[in-house]
């Protein structure tokens, strides 16, 4: 089974912010909002599992260091798979770029920025899904076109670094 996850912080240094919001998006079209403080059984639950993640080399410490928990053996990092897509190039990898790219789908990113500002709104909690909800169907576009490229041989040995 494959977990889609991101994560809401207060800031992006990872000494001094925390995760603030946990959303999983699973298989079956679910996507849960988790306060961070009630995340810790859900993601041991999901851990085993590969986990869909968007720049993993920022998500996964985060997660690993806030929850105690073991560097996960399977990731799908959508952010490195665009790379490899793109020829190494970073140009037009966001999130929001593959979402409206690969599934037509626009990303609303104007409160990304907000979480560290003080308390969790509900509109931080509409917000905080839309980006687990892509996660999944993404991977699949993207594993299907580097296949179709000829490059999963290239993409096996590129996990193995994540």
């Amino acid at each position: 089974m494959r977990v889609g996850i991101d994560i809401e912080t207060s800031g992006l240094d990872p000494r001094k912010d925390r995760i603030l919001l946990v959303s999983l998006s699973y298989p079956n079209g679910e996507t849960v909002v988790l306060d961070a403080d009630r995340a810790r059984d859900e993601l041991a639950r999901v851990w085993g599992e590969e986990l869909v993640v968007h720049n993993s080399a920022f998500d996964i410490p985060r997660l690993c260091l806030q929850y105690d928990l073991p560097v996960p053996e399977q990731v799908f990092d959508t952010w490195v798979a665009e790379k490899l897509l793109l020829g190494g190039l970073e140009e037009g990898t966001g999130l929001e770029d593959l979402s409206l790219r690969y599934l037509g789908k626009t990303l609303d990113k104007t409160l990304q920025k907000s979480f560290g500002e003080g308390e969790i709104t509900e509109a931080h909690r509409r917000y905080a899904p839309q980006d687990a909800e892509v996660l999944l169907p993404l991977a699949s576009c993207q594993e299907e076109r580097i296949r179709n490229e000829g490059l999963w041989k290239v993409w096996s040995l590129e996990r193995l670094a994540l």
